[in-house]
């Protein structure tokens, strides 16, 4: 069998997280989807709370090198903060009058006050996280470098540098619900097209490739996840279909 259809380009921390990376992916125009981000029962709930689902980013397995070069993480180095830490404390003038018992007052309350600063940090961090996605459902994105408007019934997206288009979301009433998505990579050529969104998830997306071959995915149980996948080629035949069997993976059913 060919190699998957997607994978996973990172494995975010929190579903927040996930998101910022989500973000990210769509500015340089790669398409990508959190798994399972769009499952609202209370199963999924509670697997969300427990960081168990919506934290994979998925991409197109032909598109995985450069989105895992963009969401590359950055590594701290713990012995390089603590050195800096400790150069601060050593360019503080002395005290002569102190004591033994006071240097290490001043130092578990040094080390308090830092980690009480760096809870705050991160759960302003998580705010704002929370804040821009709410923004982003709302208005279709707030990233300086993509510009967005609205066309007809349209809400567009394009990066302000070259003014390519790289989606197009769909909303004949207004609801700010989109019936359908549209992705766009280099060239503003078509990649991906979301629809038919039924109860908080799409049933249907049909990804164009470079080879010009298509895949077509849909959601027959409707649970959030993409059971069945046909690959056609340019003139639309059938070129092989892909089914998801549970504890298995995806499997080509036999003729």
């Amino acid at each position: 069998m060919s190699q998957p259809i997607e994978s996973v380009a990172r494995i975010a921390n929190t579903p927040a997280q996930a998101k910022i990376f989500l973000a990210m992916l769509h500015a340089e125009g790669i398409p990508a989807r959190v798994d399972g981000e769009s499952l609202v029962d209370e199963f999924a709930a509670s697997q969300r709370l427990m960081n168990l689902v919506g934290t994979r980013v998925m991409v197109p397995t032909s598109a995985l090198q450069r989105a895992q070069e963009i969401l590359q993480p950055v590594q701290v180095d713990p012995d390089e903060l603590e050195r800096a830490a400790s150069v601060g404390a050593a360019t503080r003038a002395p005290d002569p009058a102190s004591t033994a018992a006071a240097q290490t007052a001043a130092a578990n309350s040094t080390r308090s006050l830092l980690l009480a600063l760096l809870a705050l940090a991160i759960g302003a961090a998580v705010l704002f996280a929370f804040l821009w996605h709410r923004a982003v459902n709302r208005i279709g994105g707030l990233h300086p470098d993509i510009r967005t408007f609205w066309s007809d019934d349209m809400l567009c997206e394009e990066r302000v540098r070259d003014l390519q288009l790289l989606r197009r979301s769909h909303d004949k009433d207004r609801d700010g619900l989109f019936e359908r998505v549209e992705m766009f990579g280099a060239g503003s050529k078509p990649v991906a097209v979301y629809d038919q969104y039924v109860d908080g998830i799409y049933l249907r997306c049909v990804e164009s490739r470079p080879d010009g071959l298509t895949v077509t995915w849909t959601d027959e149980d409707r649970d959030g996840l993409f059971d069945v996948g046909v690959v056609a080629d340019r003139q639309g035949k059938e070129l092989q279909t892909l089914r998801w069997v549970a504890g298995t993976g995806l499997v080509q059913p036999p003729k």
